[in-house]
């Protein structure tokens, strides 16, 4: 028994402080305005998470994006959709300009910093994750469901 609670307590150690970066950038990224388009985004990890300035949250890391919006009503749609995210605190946006003069094309260049939540972390393999698998498999057999994945033998899924 001790042996299977450090395995989990490793695991826990390992994975449940990670980001799934694949998942947190495509959240970001499908909720931003139409027409925005990012030349870079910069995310910095902070291990082990530090209390934020509200001492409600952990800032776990910080996100910064550069980038260029198609109009300057944009930057107010660009603040509210990264703001929605539960994933990120602190939105600031220091700076917007019109890139007109450097490209002709009449959009408006802008940069971005944001901390990252307890909510950016995957947790996986956590007492909380696991417990959560161990009640939705409980409910599933509960229900008569089959909480395995095998299939019966003999039966084709």
């Amino acid at each position: 028994m001790a042996e299977i609670e450090a395995i989990q307590n490793a695991l826990e150690s390992a994975l449940g402080s990670e980001v799934l970066m694949s998942q947190f950038l495509a959240n970001i990224t499908n909720s931003l305005p139409a027409g925005t388009q990012l030349s870079s985004v910069n995310v910095t990890l902070t291990i082990p998470p530090v209390p934020s300035a509200d001492g409600l949250t952990q800032d776990v890391g910080d996100l910064s994006m550069e980038g260029t919006l198609p109009s300057f009503v944009s930057n107010a749609a660009l603040i509210d959709s990264v703001k929605a995210n539960p994933q990120l605190a602190n939105v600031w946006v220091p700076s917007t300009s019109l890139t007109e003069a450097e490209t002709g094309d009449g959009r408006y260049s802008f940069s971005l910093t944001a901390d990252l939540t307890e909510a950016a972390l995957s947790k996986r393999f956590t007492a909380e994750q696991l417990a959560e698998a161990a009640a939705a498999a409980k409910g599933a057999a509960s229900d008569g469901a089959s909480a395995s994945a095998t299939p019966e033998p003999g039966v084709t899924p």
